[in-house]
C-alpha cells in the first residue's frame, strides 16, 4: 500500500523518535537517500508534489525537509535551529558588502574576458595552422 506525504512523514518522524529512544541519543538531524523514502512510501517514483507535501507534513512534525542533490534529503529538527544567530536583510544592503560583491563580480568578468581571449587565441592559431597547409 502506498503511503500518503502524512503517513510518510509520520513513519519517519515516529522512527527517528524510536531510534533516538533506543540509543539514548538525541538526533537532530539526519539524511535520507531517495531510494530510502521511495521504500518508506512504499512507491516506485516520488514526483515532486509527492517530495513538496512531505516538505510540509514533516514540519508538523518538528522537522525540516530539504534537498541536498538529485539524491539525498536532509532533516533538521525545528527546535535545534531556534538558537542559530539570525541575519538581518541590512547586513546584506550593507555598503562594505556590496563592495565585496562587485569585487567579486568583476573578477568573475573579468575570468570571463580572460577565457573569451584564451579561445579567440586559439582560434586564430588554429586557423593560421589550416591556412599555412
Amino acid at each position: 500500500m502506498n503511503l500518503t506525504p502524512y503517513e510518510c512523514a509520520l513513519v519517519i518522524a515516529s522512527g527517528i523518535a524510536q531510534s533516538a529512544a533506543e540509543s539514548e541519543k538525541k538526533i537532530t538531524r539526519f539524511q535520507m537517500s531517495l531510494q530510502s523514502l521511495s521504500r518508506v512510501a512504499n512507491r516506485t517514483l516520488l514526483d515532486h508534489q509527492f517530495l513538496q507535501n512531505m516538505i510540509s507534513e514533516v514540519s508538523e512534525f518538528g522537522w525540516c525537509m530539504f534537498q541536498l542533490d538529485n539524491t539525498r534529503y536532509a532533516f533538521i529538527l525545528k527546535s535545534s535551529v531556534e538558537s542559530w544567530k539570525k541575519i538581518a536583510s541590512r547586513r546584506m544592503e550593507d555598503p562594505e558588502g556590496r563592495l565585496v560583491a562587485a569585487k567579486t563580480l568583476k573578477l568573475n568578468e573579468a575570468d570571463q574576458s580572460g577565457y573569451n581571449e584564451l579561445i579567440r587565441h586559439l582560434v586564430e592559431v588554429v586557423t593560421r595552422e589550416v591556412e599555412d597547409e
